[in-house]
């Protein structure tokens, strides 16, 4: 979670609620939730499993999500309508599964990514479908792998408020900053002057590459410490537990 974002909440929400150009009903209700339950630890999905009428609204954003036509712009808008979607449906299948000690518990395989057990727009998708097809081919921006959250502890954190055209810019760069920074599974400096980096940049490395030219460069864009470009890397082992919190 992007702790220093807590700070500018208030104008976030208000960026939120004044989006008039794209407000739909279910972002100030998603916004709430995400207040209501996440932290820099995660999601309180014991809280949220307990709060039958906070479980009924997420259902009804998905409901609304389900029959709503997605926006067509190829542009900002479409960007934080698809990472909210796909937010909000991992949020909403962990939940229909909880207690669960892993998404990998729910589907062999990874079938909760892959299999089309969700719907936007009237048709079947995956989550695999919402983020590598209509986020990251068509938009080609690596920094959307800081703004979708597998569920995981090794994840970046999920936004903590919902996204809209006027702040996803700044929630991208953000959350690669934290994510970067602070984030337990970012990266990690050994004492022998070698670092290792998480296994999203080894599986995700042609959109990194594609972005800036190398992972290297990409990382430095945003950290505080910078990485030399000769330093000896690995890659951190990814950990799938739920990145849920009490």
């Amino acid at each position: 979670m992007i702790k220093f974002q807590k700070l500018s909440l208030t104008l976030l929400t208000g960026m939120l609620l004044t989006s008039s150009a794209w407000s739909q009903s279910w972002l100030p209700a998603y916004n709430r939730l995400l207040h209501t339950y996440s932290s820099d630890r995660g999601i309180n999905y014991t809280k949220w499993k307990k709060n039958s009428n906070d479980v009924k609204q997420l259902e009804k954003i998905v409901s609304v999500l389900a029959t709503q036509i997605p926006p067509d712009t190829n542009d900002a808008r479409e960007i934080a309508y698809y990472a909210n979607a796909y937010n909000i449906l991992v949020i909403h299948g962990v939940l229909q599964n909880y207690p669960i000690r892993s998404v990998k518990d729910v589907a062999a395989n990874f079938g909760f990514f892959s299999q089309k057990n969700f719907t936007l727009g009237g048709r079947k998708v995956s989550l695999n479908d919402i983020e590598k097809v209509r986020l990251l081919k068509q938009f080609g921006d690596a920094r959307i792998h800081f703004i979708v959250n597998c569920a995981s502890i090794s994840c970046p954190s999920v936004p903590i408020v919902a996204l809209t055209p006027e702040n996803v810019d700044y929630l991208m760069d953000a959350s690669a900053t934290d994510f970067l920074n602070k984030h337990q599974d970012g990266i990690r400096i050994h004492s022998d002057g070698s670092y290792s980096i998480s296994k999203l940049f080894d599986w995700y490395a042609n959109d990194f590459e594609a972005s800036s030219g190398s992972i290297v460069t990409f990382i430095n864009r945003y950290r505080n410490s910078p990485i030399p470009e000769k330093a000896k890397i690995r890659y951190l082992d990814y950990d799938w537990g739920l990145n849920q919190f009490q």
